[in-house]
């Protein structure tokens, strides 16, 4: 959380550190979800790697907990310390909800001991479909939110 003692060109410099590693975050995560898209068939008998299944997994929830535990309310702090108006934050906030929902979801399904992988795994190009469809939209709401609350405050701090 950011220090609130901090000035408005401070916080703006430590929110565009963590956005930017957080977009970091989000390529990682967009790299492994196609590796995993990008094998065809789903079975018990020919299973995408266990282990690139769970690195996804991992990945997906840090990303997804760094944006409600920290980037959220970075842009938050930023918004009132800029004196912008924080109604696309509230607006925006209960759609990148669900799709934090779809992602969870998928987690609990896939994020298992690799014995209990069998049972579910010939349901994984579907799933992984339906979160591919929640992660572009998140990212799409997070983009608009950046641009929104962050990027239109470059200019007062340069």
């Amino acid at each position: 959380m950011l220090d609130l003692e901090k000035s408005a060109n401070e916080i703006w410099g430590t929110v565009d550190g963590h956005i930017n590693h957080w977009l970091e975050d989000r390529q990682a995560l967009i790299s492994s979800y196609y590796t995993l898209s990008g094998i065809r068939a789903y079975s018990k008998s020919s299973k995408p790697s266990y282990n690139k299944l769970q690195a996804f997994c991992e990945l997906l929830v840090d990303y997804v907990s760094k944006g409600h535990f920290s980037i959220y309310q970075d842009l938050q702090l930023e918004a009132q310390t800029f004196s912008i108006d924080q109604s696309s934050l509230k607006q925006t906030y209960p759609k990148i909800e669900i799709t934090t929902e779809i992602a969870l979801e998928f987690n609990d399904k896939y994020d298992v001991e690799a014995e209990q992988l069998a049972q579910v795994i010939s349901n994984l190009t579907c799933d992984l479909s339906k979160l591919g469809e929640a992660i572009a939209l998140r990212f799409e709401l997070e983009d608009e939110l950046i641009s929104i609350i962050h990027n239109r405050n470059k200019k007062k701090v340069a």
